[in-house]
């Protein structure tokens, strides 16, 4: 496996690079590159055979630029929206390709519309949780209903939301 490893750092190195570039800058791409690299090697012993090393490889790629980008908007301070949290959550550990990513904004108009064909019951508990980043227990005491029964109405949304989305989210 490690064979494997070295082989697709020395035939992919240039075009993931390129990849990570369209990105970060290029001393960012660099680091980001050697540090998937870096972790693939030392995990190796722990991971399940990988078919197709290169692909893999593309894939942590990917993962580590998103995982940058979130951890800089942390720094800034900056928030995702409540759309873009819900539909993270909605979308759950997909990822999106680079070609479904410019479909991102449509999928967001398309969300809204299936927001809005919730139950009320499921919607304002998407509201209240997602949105407004209310926690379970104070909805539980100003609404009265119990925290399972919230949680449920949340997750019931969640699974509708997904169908809604599904022609999006299919591979």
């Amino acid at each position: 496996m490690r064979n494997q490893v070295e082989m697709a750092y020395r035939v992919e190195r240039e075009h993931m690079l390129r990849y990570a570039e369209l990105h970060v800058n290029r001393e960012e791409a660099e680091d980001l590159l050697h540090d998937v690299f870096f972790s693939a090697l030392r995990f190796l012993d722990s991971m399940e055979p990988i078919h197709n090393v290169a692909a893999w490889l593309f894939t942590a790629l990917k993962n580590r630029i998103t995982d940058w980008y979130r951890t800089k908007q942390r720094r800034k301070g900056i928030t995702a929206s409540p759309s873009e949290k819900l539909l993270d959550e909605v979308v759950d550990e997909r990822e999106l390709s680079p070609l479904e990513s410019l479909w991102r904004a449509a999928l967001e108009d398309e969300l809204e519309l299936a927001l809005g064909e919730l139950p009320v019951s499921e919607r304002e508990v998407i509201e209240r949780n997602v949105f407004r980043g209310e926690t379970f227990e104070a909805m539980a005491k100003a609404t009265g209903t119990s925290i399972n029964t919230l949680m449920g109405r949340k997750r019931y949304a969640i699974e509708r939301l997904r169908a809604a989305l599904e022609e999006y989210l299919e591979d």
